[in-house]
């Protein structure tokens, strides 16, 4: 009677065991499935367009200019097709005023009230694909 319960002992813990080796092919297996040549290639073409689109349209610099005590200038040079641009007036690290989509690079603002001001660009291309990049800050006192 012993024997049999240890036998019966032995049989379920090994069936216990091999049924979690199992579980561990399981998982194995779909990382291997998961890592597959076609999904490799998925993720490549879609890195790719990743980088095209980044390629397409690129804010290569924006640069805030304070003309005098309160007038200041900006302009934001990009790379892309056919590009509009918008402008945030950030005052205090909150928007202040904003202005839209032109087609024009350069953006002029007179300042009303002292505070610490700088400018976020946004640039948007042919497809709509859009980029923003913030001008340095300024500190306008009168």
């Amino acid at each position: 009677m012993k024997l049999k319960k240890i036998l019966t002992f032995v049989m379920v813990a090994s069936a216990i065991f091999l049924l979690g080796a199992c579980g561990n092919s399981d998982e194995e297996s779909r990382k291997k499935t998961e890592e597959t040549p076609e999904v490799e290639k998925e993720n490549k073409a879609e890195e790719t367009m990743k980088q095209e689109v980044e390629k397409e349209l690129k804010i290569v610099e924006v640069k805030l200019r304070q003309r005098s005590n309160n007038e200041l200038n900006v302009v934001s040079t990009a790379e892309g097709e056919k590009l509009s641009y918008a402008f945030y007036v950030i005052k205090d690290g909150e928007i202040y005023e904003r202005f839209g989509y032109t087609g024009e690079s350069t953006f002029d603002y007179t300042v009303t009230e002292p505070g610490e001001y700088k400018v976020r660009s946004y640039v948007k291309d042919k497809d709509g694909n859009k980029l923003q990049k913030d001008t340095k800050k300024v500190e306008i006192t009168f």
